[in-house]
């Protein structure tokens, strides 16, 4: 799937570009833990993830359709 559109939202792969988006939600100390894994310390922390974990063609990116800023993400298995 190259990227799934709704009304309001676009499903698409990452991007390098995303880090700083995934970095502003990533970095909450509340977010991180439930998900199994640390805050991230930092936009390249973010970045790395993006490279290698997101990396994968089953790893999607939430976006609004009017930016296309990555706002969750989403792995499907």
């Amino acid at each position: 799937m190259e990227k799934l559109k709704t009304e309001r939202l676009i499903l698409r792969r990452w991007k390098e570009s995303d880090a700083e988006d995934l970095f502003r939600y990533a970095s909450a100390p509340e977010v991180g833990p439930i998900a199994g894994w640390p805050a991230h310390k930092n936009i390249a922390e973010s970045l790395s993830v993006i490279k290698n974990v997101f990396n994968g063609k089953e790893a999607y990116a939430v976006c609004f359709k009017e930016d296309e800023k990555a706002v969750r993400d989403r792995i499907m298995l």
